[in-house]
């Protein structure tokens, strides 16, 4: 984490701060080390204390990170050892190894340091210890604001004694006091830690740092207590005035009054604290509801924002689907025109091949008329039974239209190839004959089977044995050679062949062409 520029400007102020009293005590300039003559002047170890404070920020600052380590190391030591000593548990006189006391206040005569004073120097220690580390988390920078609002805290209520009198806010027994210049000064490092910390880790939403609430609790409990101290300064005033004045007559009244007092000011310190613990939960639940709030409005800007983006790209997706309709239609056109090219092709092609005998049709409007008599009911085939009846209901049709024994012979074996062919090929199928019953004989033959592929069909049609899956393939080339004309319509839903035969053999389609010519 690096200082910002409110954070560095408080750090050189706090080193300023300390070396001009480092060079006061060196000079003898009490105006360097006290404002008044009367307050309380600046130890030399609370000096050198400011002086590392402010010195370590500003190192660390243009990433002197060794240096500042050891002038952090140096302060932390510093302020436990003051600490031992003033609490009696060691006798180090760690105030005077660095520079005798001399003067005629009490304080520069035993030139202790206040126990407040070395408190809020481990505690800033800690803190810039804390600020040094590679990458901070969001507790870590929690806990730097909470200490340096605790040393902000002491400051203001040093400064709060000064202003109302009340020499408890800043001392601590009779040697142990917090100077003026001490005061501004944890008031200064304390306000550039939370400068440090102003917008480190801060979550969406977050309109002051994570550690406000917190602070704000702290500063509650500092103003409370300097309320109190000043309401000790008030009643010992009180008391005092009414003592000169004579308007207390009688000393038993005094413990009752003092009792009443007493009893006021502990209600009103109570009150504080309490209010102060409000005031911590209060801005803590303001700052979860906004941060609640903000989550939700992103969460619905993101999904207005991904709604926005499904519907774009439900767009371009209809976009693209109807322009791959139309060029999948338009595709489907072109190959319905290629495929009809390629039936006209082939029906052309075997009609003059087969000189008119083969007639390839599209549907069954283009067979001719079924002639109108029929022999006989629709002849199932199968592989059981069926080509008998189918080649005796043939031999009788043609003698009744006197053929004779070779174009009868022609139209059974065209029509039993027809049928085997249904049978072997589709599984089976019908047969029906019809007759003019004079010369004109047709065989009706159909199948339910595959058909016979688009590609397959010259081969089919032209080349002897060739065969196929479909329903006709085999035998067709000795159909064409039996049979008058020949009509074929094949596809996927079946094959229908209709075979056409006259009594006495029919000039070629090309003669009668030329005749009506003539």
């Amino acid at each position: 984490m690096q200082l910002n520029v409110p954070a560095l400007i408080g750090a050189i102020a706090v080193t300023l701060l300390g070396a001009l009293a480092v060079i006061g005590w060196h000079l003898h300039q009490l105006p360097l080390l006290c404002v008044c003559p009367l307050f309380v002047p600046i130890a030399y170890n609370t000096a050198i204390g400011f002086l590392l404070s402010g010195a370590s920020l500003v190192l660390f600052r243009f990433r002197r990170r060794g240096w500042s380590l050891i002038c952090l190391i140096c302060l932390g030591l510093m302020a436990i050892l003051s600490l031992m000593d003033s609490t009696g548990c060691t006798n180090l006189n760690i105030d005077g190894a660095f520079m005798r006391p001399y003067g005629q206040t009490g304080a520069l005569l035993n030139g202790h340091m206040a126990i407040s004073t070395a408190f809020c120097f481990l505690l800033t220690s800690i803190a810039i210890g804390i600020l040094m580390l590679p990458r901070q988390t969001r507790r870590q920078v929690y806990g730097i604001g909470i200490l340096a609002s605790v040393v902000f805290a002491l400051g203001a209520v040093g400064l709060s004694g000064y202003i109302t009198e009340a020499r408890t806010s800043y001392r601590f027994g009779y040697l142990t006091r917090m100077a003026l210049l001490t005061t501004f000064g944890f008031m200064i490092l304390g306000s550039t830690l939370l400068a440090a910390t102003w917008n480190a880790k801060r979550r969406k939403g977050e309109t002051w740092p994570c550690w406000a609430p917190g602070m704000a609790g702290i500063f509650g409990a500092g103003v409370t207590t300097a309320i109190f101290q000043s309401m000790i300064v008030q009643q010992s005033a009180i008391l005092a005035f009414m003592s000169r004045t004579g308007e207390v007559h009688g000393e038993a009244m005094f413990p009752d009054i003092e009792r009443l007092q007493g009893r006021l000011r502990d209600e009103a310190a109570v009150a504080g604290m309490i209010a102060s613990v409000l005031v911590y939960w209060c801005l803590m639940l303001a700052q979860h509801a906004r941060q609640h709030a903000v989550a939700l409005q992103f969460e619905i800007t993101e999904r207005c924002a991904a709604q926005e983006e499904l519907q774009d790209i439900r767009e371009g997706l209809e976009q693209t689907v109807l322009h791959r309709t139309v060029a999948l239609s338009r595709a489907n056109d072109k190959a319905v025109a290629a495929a009809r090219r390629e039936r006209d092709f082939v029906r052309d092609m075997l009609m003059s091949v087969t000189d008119g005998r083969l007639r390839f049709c599209e549907s069954i409007e283009d067979f001719p008329l079924p002639l109108p008599h029929r022999s006989h009911d629709p002849i199932p085939l199968t592989a059981d039974h069926g080509l008998a009846d189918l080649r005796w209901s043939l031999r009788s049709v043609c003698a009744d239209c006197n053929f004779n024994d070779a174009r009868s012979y022609d139209l059974v074996t065209a029509a039993s190839e027809a049928a085997m062919n249904a049978v072997v090929h589709a599984g089976g199928g019908t047969a029906e004959v019809f007759t003019d019953r004079i010369h004109l004989v047709q065989v009706w033959i159909c199948d339910r089977g595959t058909g016979i592929a688009m590609e397959d069909l010259p081969r089919a049609t032209l080349e002897r044995g060739f065969t196929t899956v479909g329903s006709f393939g085999h035998g067709i080339k000795m159909v064409l050679s039996c049979a008058d004309k020949t009509w074929l319509q094949t596809g996927q839903l079946g094959t229908t062949i209709l075979l056409e035969q006259h009594a006495t053999e029919p000039p070629p389609d090309w003669i009668e062409t030329d005749s009506r010519s003539n």
